[in-house]
């Protein structure tokens, strides 16, 4: 049992009012014997529940559960990402890649009515295919094929609420609640908010200088039955690591040797000089590729600015 586990189940009591505002939570002694873990372990959880609000600690007494005017949104796996920054506020969230210009809503407000007047109202009032409209495809299968090279089946791609929108909807969609999945040991906050969102465990692919090491991979395929790799291997967040081709041709055999899926998180491609070959080139039948406008969109705002 690790704490993130304790973390998951102790926030599920407190969503479904089995623990409530102002309840004592056990000794971390007696957390411990429950979960069959260490005591270090139940500390960083209740660290965890601490730092996130859900919790207080009075010296003497215990740790109790806080009461919380805004609980829905501290319990949601999308918690660590602030909602509560603003421009004209108290300041600028800098865990988020947001452009901001003291012209942007302005800018915004017009492109949204040119938009509006271009296209015929049908064409945002519909339903329309879940896969993005044909013309939004081929405007993306453009975009690919300049930035991975090649020619990608339309049949092969998909429209979604950006990438973080992306990442929730492959690791719905190929896993059952309680499979793991690896990535790596310091990465993107966004996949673990949507693995605790999908219910699923997290198995941690050591890194160094270059990246993910993989030797530590196929040693975690062959202790856990790992069903993604999710993984950010160009322009690393955060550590600004690309991983190299040999490595990347490494993890590709491993994935293949144990029915591991790679889902590339490759909103950071775009923006390389000469591109790293993905995973999807590499190898296209067990790998999905995920990449993002809205990245490359802010870098040209801030160029035209």
């Amino acid at each position: 049992m690790r704490s993130s586990e304790i973390v998951y189940e102790l926030r599920l009591q407190i969503k479904t009012g089995h623990l409530r505002p102002g309840d004592k939570l056990p000794t971390q002694r007696d957390m411990a014997w429950e979960f069959k873990c260490s005591l270090g372990t139940v500390t960083r959880a209740y660290a965890e529940l601490e730092r996130l609000g859900l919790t207080y600690g009075e010296v003497g007494r215990g740790t109790f559960v806080a009461e919380q005017s805004d609980l829905e949104q501290r319990l949601s796996p999308l918690s660590s990402f602030a909602t509560d920054f603003g421009h004209g506020g108290v300041g600028v969230d800098l865990s988020l890649n947001q452009f901001y210009h003291a012209e942007t809503d302005q800018a915004m407000s017009f492109a949204m009515r040119r938009i509006a007047k271009r296209e015929p109202y049908a064409d945002y009032s519909n339903y329309n295919d879940t896969r993005g409209r044909y013309q939004d495809l081929e405007v993306a299968q453009s975009w690919l094929e300049e930035i991975l090279g090649g020619y990608w089946s339309l049949d092969k791609l998909m429209i979604t609420q950006g990438g973080q929108g992306g990442l929730f909807l492959a690791m719905k969609a190929l896993t059952s609640p309680g499979d793991t999945i690896a990535t790596e040991a310091f990465g993107y906050p966004g996949i673990k908010a949507a693995a605790l969102e999908a219910n699923l465990k997290i198995q941690a692919v050591e890194m160094d200088d270059y990246g993910m090491r993989p030797e530590s991979f196929a040693a975690l395929c062959e202790r856990h039955d790992i069903k993604l790799l999710v993984t950010n291997p160009t322009d690393h967040n955060p550590t600004g690591t690309t991983l190299p081709l040999e490595r990347r041709e490494e993890i590709t055999v491993i994935a293949r040797k144990h029915n591991v899926i790679i889902v590339e998180d490759a909103v950071y491609a775009p923006f390389q000089v000469e591109p790293s070959k993905s995973f999807v080139e590499l190898a296209g039948d067990v790998s999905i590729y995920i990449t993002s406008f809205s990245k490359v969109f802010s870098l040209l705002c801030v160029l035209a600015t």
